[in-house]
């Protein structure tokens, strides 16, 4: 035997629901417009921001320094230059970070 439940309740429910499927859309597509094509394929498969998150938190924990370091070196070897952009703006960036 099943809770009953009043029909104010299963609306009630239902846009919960709706709000934090929308929530949880708008957190992915932040995530995603924040990351790099490498990451963006490692969490393609993710149907949530929090299983998004929690995958780049397994990649990039800093207690999984080996696959932190491969990632870091990955990254570094295959960088290329925009050639649209000039020294500047790339020394910029350095200095940003």
């Amino acid at each position: 035997m099943g809770i009953a439940t009043t029909t104010e309740q299963r609306e009630s429910f239902k846009t919960k629901v709706k709000a934090f499927k929308k929530s949880d859309a708008l957190a992915q597509l932040i995530l995603v417009g924040s990351m790099g094509n490498a990451n963006v394929e490692v969490t393609s498969t993710c149907d949530s921001a929090k299983s998004m998150w929690d995958k780049l938190i397994s990649i990039y924990e800093l207690s999984s320094g080996q696959r932190w370091i491969d990632r870091l070196m990955e990254q570094f070897f295959t960088f290329e230059k925009d050639p649209s952009e000039d020294t500047t703006h790339d020394c910029n960036a350095i200095l940003a970070n």
